[in-house]
């Protein structure tokens, strides 16, 4: 069970489905990676992504003249170790968050907007600032790129305003998600 401080009224949360785990009404995190979500996100990088790359790399390595009868299995096999890696990392991260993960209360220091340079639309960033003292009362500050809307989350909702108190899942250095 996730153990939390005592929690604002007024608290800011990114994704509304995290209330009911950080009141204590869930036992487990609604967004966290499962071994089901894991290993459809390992089929579909697999499926969609690397297969194709591995086809079309094959495909213009023979245009060269070259013998590609062990250059397909490698890069499949390479595909296959890659796509399992990038999926058990995202089910690690999550599980080790749930395991030993403690929700923190921090605040909005800073909040502005940024132009993202190099792209062809003019694309805006909103970057955000927070920091949140963690168990062994060591000050932490992070920065997050929201790249939605220039004022608003996807639901709508404005961002939250410098001082606003937010929620934090922190298991280590390593583990930590904005909730």
């Amino acid at each position: 069970m996730i153990q939390t401080q005592n929690i604002p009224n007024n608290l800011f949360l990114f994704n509304p489905l995290h209330d009911p785990f950080i009141r204590g009404d869930m036992p487990t995190l609604p967004t966290a990676m499962k071994p089901s979500h894991a290993l459809r996100y390992f089929f579909i990088l697999l499926i969609l992504v690397a297969l194709p790359a591995s086809l079309i790399i094959t495909l213009l390595i023979s245009l060269t003249g070259r013998n590609v009868f062990v250059l397909l299995p490698v890069e499949i096999i390479a595909a296959f170790v890659a796509c399992a890696y990038i999926a058990l990392m995202g089910y690690w991260h999550d599980r080790a968050l749930l395991r030993s993960g403690k929700v923190l209360i921090g605040e909005v220091i800073d909040c502005d907007t940024r132009p993202v340079i190099g792209t062809a639309s003019h694309r805006i960033v909103t970057r955000m600032r927070y920091r949140f003292a963690t168990p062994d009362n060591t000050s932490v500050v992070k920065i997050v790129n929201l790249a939605y809307s220039r004022q608003q989350l996807p639901d709508g909702r404005r961002y939250p305003q410098v001082g606003t108190k937010i929620a934090v899942l922190y298991a280590d250095s390593r583990h930590q998600m904005l909730l």
